[in-house]
Formats: C-alpha cells, sequence, structure tokens
C-alpha cells in the first residue's frame, strides 16, 4: 500500500503558503513552520509517515521566510514612519506634560 503524507506535514505547507498572501498576516507562516518543524521531528523518530517529509520540509522553510519577511516589513514601516515624523505627537512635549 502507497504511503500517503500526514495531515501534519499538509497543514504545515498550506499555513506557510497562506503567510504569503497580503490579506494574511504573518500567523499563518508561523504556525506552518512550527508545525512542519514538528513534523519534521516525528518523521526522524518515525512516529511519521515519510511520504510527508517534503511537504513538512517546504512548509518549514517557507514559513520561516515568510515571517522574516513580514518582520523585515514591520520594521521598515515602523522607520519610514519614524523619519517621516509620524510618531511626534506621542512625545511628552506636544501632551502638555
Amino acid at each position: 500500500m502507497e504511503e500517503k503524507p500526514s495531515a501534519l506535514s499538509i497543514a504545515a505547507l498550506v499555513l506557510a503558503i497562506l503567510g504569503c498572501c497580503p490579506c494574511c498576516n504573518c500567523f499563518p507562516a508561523i504556525v506552518g513552520a512550527i508545525l512542519g518543524k514538528v513534523e519534521l521531528r516525528k518523521i526522524d523518530l518515525g512516529d511519521s509517515s515519510e511520504a510527508g517529509r517534503t511537504f513538512a520540509k517546504i512548509g518549514f522553510i517557507l514559513g520561516v521566510v515568510n515571517t522574516l519577511l513580514w518582520l523585515l516589513l514591520i520594521l521598515i514601516w515602523i522607520g519610514l514612519t519614524i523619519a517621516s515624523g509620524g510618531l511626534s505627537a506621542l512625545s511628552i512635549g506636544t501632551l502638555g506634560l
């Protein structure tokens, strides 16, 4: 009988791909990376089917890359906001304190 990838490895891949979508934030990518790592560990221990290794590996790598890209995007957004003076209203002098 042919081995099939586990549901965990498929979920890791799907969530990591969802992390690429602008309509989703970075949380699916984080969960995809975690699930991918957990599934790779289960495959290494022999608790899960070897057929899911590729899905789990792609889910883990894609999840990590997407998470890092989201963090970079957030840091750039914060830097541009600060550079443009967008947070000047939060300074103590302008609040009258």
